[in-house]
């Protein structure tokens, strides 16, 4: 019998059908515009050098991404329960995908938080996703008098009681909704806790790697996975801010913070902790446009509004120095992203420069994305920061031989965002 061909016999007609087409929206901003990422074999496990060591099942997992905020994610999971996930993936065979998840890497975590908390030895610690419940014997043998497990595999019976740090590690990429894991854990945090996350978060070039990355593994249980703002939104949803920290830890607060916050936000952030925030640099609508939040203030600096095929709005600008300036009082970890969708000549865009405060800093491009990361430590002796994008001067398409059109231009950006995940506040 010619086994492919049965099988083949049985596959539905070809058509074409995205992820928006399919109604899915992103479960973390709940953007509509979802596209297809990848269709990764389910045996994948998360490993640099070989990500099949077990051969192929057979079984695709399509993973989806926001354009947004950069979620990427599968549905294929939703409606598992817990017997489902045991059976098929936290099953004996797991210590053979991740070998270190039974004793060294928690260990080696709890080495780490013990020494970021050691004048904190009597705060009552939560281990959320707590695996073989070693992280927590480990501290409770560093002096830590008040730790508890708890694991919906290993540890099922729920923590009595608030907690003033909850630590996530390695866990909330494992779960089909993360939404809904970080408001229970936020349910357990007593006033001024922290939850301290561990997780992956996806390089620059995720866009080339796709689910080639070695942090995607469906084998692994790896089913949710984050950029730094699709975590700061997904908190936001649950009542929790993000904060950075100088070691690059990422740690949630409460939107309203208690007075021990700063203190335990401030140690596990390895001497000082930042609030994330993002910001799109777009367009202005109309001169003098202001969203509270960032506000464009070169004068004269755009056309007109176009719209794209696409049905976007958008403006070319006509001057090399765009500025905008964004409301920043407190210490922040900023993320500013731009998508230049049109350039005038090829010489645009990677002769782009970027700076903060009069800071130049370093820009990294991901497909039409264009991003910047800076941490700006200390409050501002002035309530805003620059933020100043330079091009090389604009340049008509008539002296390029591309037509009659006369006009100055260097890029065209958006004039307003697909969603409203535009600031993390």
């Amino acid at each position: 019998m010619d086994k492919i061909g049965a099988a083949l016999r049985r596959v539905s007609p070809l058509r074409r059908e995205t992820a928006t087409q399919r109604g899915m929206r992103c479960k973390v901003c709940e953007g509509a515009d979802v596209r297809d990422f990848d269709l990764i074999d389910a045996n994948k496990i998360c490993s640099e050098s070989e990500p099949y060591a077990f051969g192929l099942s057979g079984v695709g997992v399509r993973y989806v991404r926001c354009t947004d905020c950069g979620f990427v994610f599968t549905s294929d999971f939703d409606l598992w329960d817990e017997k489902m996930f045991s059976r098929h993936i936290y099953n004996d065979d797991y210590i053979k995908v991740d070998g270190s998840y039974h004793q060294a890497r928690p260990r080696e975590c709890a080495e780490y938080v013990a020494a970021l908390l050691g004048n904190f030895r009597v705060l009552r610690i939560l281990d959320y996703g707590s695996g073989t419940g070693v992280f927590a014997a480990e501290m409770t043998d560093r002096g830590f008098e008040n730790v508890t497990a708890y694991d919906p595999f290993s540890c099922p019976i729920w923590p009595v009681g608030v907690f003033d740090v909850v630590t996530c590690l390695e866990t909330i990429e494992h779960v089909p909704d993360p939404v809904a894991a970080l408001k229970l854990m936020a349910s357990l945090l007593a006033p001024g806790g922290v939850i301290l996350v561990q997780t992956g978060i996806q390089p620059p070039d995720i866009d080339q790697l796709l689910g080639r990355w070695w942090y995607i593994g469906p084998r692994n249980g790896h089913i949710s996975i984050f950029t730094h703002s699709a975590l700061a939104e997904a908190a936001r949803r649950a009542g929790l801010t993000l904060y950075l920290g100088a070691n690059r830890s990422m740690l949630l607060g409460h939107s309203e913070n208690g007075p021990r916050l700063p203190l335990v936000l401030d140690a596990l952030g390895g001497g000082a902790a930042a609030r994330y925030a993002r910001a799109r640099l777009f367009a202005p609508a109309t001169e003098g446009a202001d969203d509270s939040d960032l506000r464009f203030v070169t004068p004269d600096a755009w056309h007109d509004i176009e719209t794209a095929a696409d049905g976007q709005s958008f403006r070319w600008s006509k001057v090399a120095r765009l500025e905008w300036r964004m409301t920043a009082a407190e210490p922040l970890y900023l993320e500013v992203e731009f998508d230049p969708i049109m350039v005038v000549s090829p010489e645009i865009r990677p002769n782009l420069r970027f700076l903060v405060d009069g800071t130049p800093v370093d820009l990294v491009a991901s497909g039409q994305r264009v991003n910047a990361q800076v941490m700006l430590a200390g409050r501002r002796e002035r309530p805003f920061t620059a933020l100043l994008l330079e091009t090389p001067p604009p340049i008509s398409p008539n002296s390029l031989g591309r037509g009659p059109d006369s006009r100055l231009l260097g890029l065209a950006l958006q004039t307003t965002p697909r969603s409203t995940c535009t600031m993390e506040r």
